[in-house]
């Protein structure tokens, strides 16, 4: 049967990442090309977020701004907190969580119906550990920002997913315990 061959699984895959991803990455580069010619993200800023770019720019990250809000998120005083807001406020940091935003994403895709038992218990134990690291990064920017945490709505989408999360585990658990179906 055609449509069950493994080669248009390879096939499909190829063409979107040569098809779909390759020609969006041609344009995005252009663009960003364009942009940084022409004085990069620069121009699209107003006057006012233009000079609070610049002062967060010259204070060497020592203030965490946030942009909707405009409001500084200052530094804690206690040497322990401060490395901690230094680790969180770290894009290195901020692009793990992106990569693990990504893995999620690829794992749930990856969820489909009659999957095998060994593909099931994989991405079971996959999840689980994803979550685990969600908590732990909202819990370390909950610690970092202390009370300023809760004035990003990126920090609210993080509470609504990672409590979705615990509660989808919650129900796992106790269908699991109950013997429900799923």
């Amino acid at each position: 049967m055609k449509d069950n061959s493994k080669i248009w699984i390879v096939y499909f895959i190829i063409f979107m990442f040569v098809g779909v991803y390759g020609p969006l990455g041609i344009v995005f580069s252009y663009v960003y090309k364009t942009f940084q010619d022409k004085g990069g993200y620069t121009i699209l800023l107003t006057e006012e977020q233009s000079t609070i770019y610049m002062e967060a720019k010259s204070n060497q990250g020592k203030l965490l701004h946030l942009a909707q809000e405009n409001e500084y998120i200052p530094q804690p005083r206690s040497q322990a907190l401060i490395s901690v807001y230094e680790f969180v406020t770290n894009v290195k940091f901020d692009g793990a969580i992106m990569v693990l935003i990504i893995i999620d994403n690829v794992v749930l895709s990856l969820e489909h119906y009659r999957m095998s038992a060994a593909f099931e218990t994989n991405v079971g134990l996959v999840r689980p550990v994803i979550l685990i690291l969600f908590i732990v990064e909202m819990l370390l920017k909950l610690v970092a920002w202390r009370r300023y945490f809760f004035s990003s709505w990126w920090n609210w989408l993080d509470i609504f997913v990672v409590a979705t999360g615990i509660s989808g585990k919650f129900k796992l658990y106790r269908n699991y315990i109950f013997k429900t179906e799923k």
